[in-house]
This record gives structure tokens, sequence and C-alpha cells, in this order.
């Protein structure tokens, strides 16, 4: 665990993060051994994608490297807040996870997302500095 660095772990997991994020909107495609990142299964009538668990895993994972689980307690948001980081950061981060978790539930979101390549460049370049405001700066 380090702080304004990644640590060899982190990196990893921000290259799978961002990867698994363009496999998400459709612009990467990754298979190997007769899988692929985009497929998909469905559970209580949400569909889910390897992808976005990829993404999901990689961006809880770097919050563990880190030691900033306490961002998962009740007042984390709080605290993100009054980390010193700046708030184009915090929002960042907020802005992620909110999509991430819209991507399941709420299929217009998704939809809209991977409609277009550039809406999906955004998405993943949103990824990208979540990850890193997680992994660098807080």
């Amino acid at each position: 665990m380090s702080q304004t660095e990644f640590d060899p772990e982190d990196i990893g997991m921000f290259v799978l993060g961002v990867l698994s994020a363009g496999v998400m909107v459709g612009i990467v495609t990754v298979e190997a051994f007769g899988y692929s990142m985009g497929d998909t299964f469905t559970v209580s009538n949400f569909e889910f994608s390897l992808a976005w668990i990829v993404t999901l895993g990689t961006t809880g994972g770097i919050l563990v490297t880190n030691d900033n689980t306490d961002l998962l307690a009740a007042d984390g948001l709080e605290k993100l807040q009054s980390s010193g980081m700046a708030d184009y950061y915090v929002y960042t981060i907020l802005g992620f996870a909110g999509l991430l978790v819209a991507w399941v539930f709420i299929p217009e979101v998704s939809d809209f997302i991977t409609s277009q390549d550039v809406y999906g460049a955004v998405f993943i370049a949103l990824s990208a500095a979540a990850q890193i405001a997680l992994g660098w700066m807080y």
C-alpha cells in the first residue's frame, strides 16, 4: 500500500479495469479459450456481463489494496469529501460508482452509453479517472 503512487497490483488491476470497461461499451473485444468478456448471464432478471464483474472487481480491488475500505462504511461519502481530494475527483468516483450500479439495474443507461462510440470513450475515461483517483490520490 502506498499513497500517491501505484502499487504493482494496482497497475495490473487498472489496466484490466480499463480493458473491461472498453468491453462493456462494445469498443473492445476480448476472447480466450472460447469465452468472451462480453458473455452475459442473468440473475433475477438482471443481466450481468463478465466485463461488468471484472470492472467492479478491479475497482474494488484497488480500494482494498490501498486500505481504502473505510469508503465502504456508512460515512464513506463524508470521508471521501473531507479527504482533501479535489471535488472533481470526488464527483468522478461517485459518478462512476453510480454508473456501474445503473448499468445493470437501469438498462436505458447501458443502452445510451453503448449507442455511440464517443459515449463509450467517455465512460472508459471516467472509469480510468475514478480508478486513478481511488488508487493514487485518496
